[in-house]
């Protein structure tokens, strides 16, 4: 899995990430995400992102990640909109403040 900055502010209750494509793609910003489960233990939140492809229409592409808040894995899955195709990836997290 590509690297990938996330910030979790657990105060607002918001996610925003940041990966190789979002720089590329979102004039190099911070992308928001939306929660959906926040508990002691789990954090879920997906996110949309439109990116250019080689035939000029762009790609949707639909994220949800997992992350547990005790061992920092990270589950990422990954759905290409227009092909139904889905991918997984999965990685640990490092904490820094």
């Amino acid at each position: 899995m590509p690297k990938m900055d996330y910030r979790y502010d657990s105060e607002k209750g918001t996610v925003s990430l940041l990966d190789g494509m979002i720089w590329d793609h979102n004039d190099k910003k911070w992308l928001e995400a939306t929660i959906q489960k926040d508990t002691e233990t789990k954090l879920v939140f997906n996110w949309r992102f439109r990116a250019p492809s080689r035939n000029k229409t762009p790609i949707e592409l639909l994220y949800t990640a997992t992350a547990n808040k005790q061992n920092g894995r990270l589950n990422v899955t990954a759905l290409l909109v227009e092909h139904n195709h889905r991918s997984f990836g999965r990685g640990t997290c490092k904490l820094r403040k």
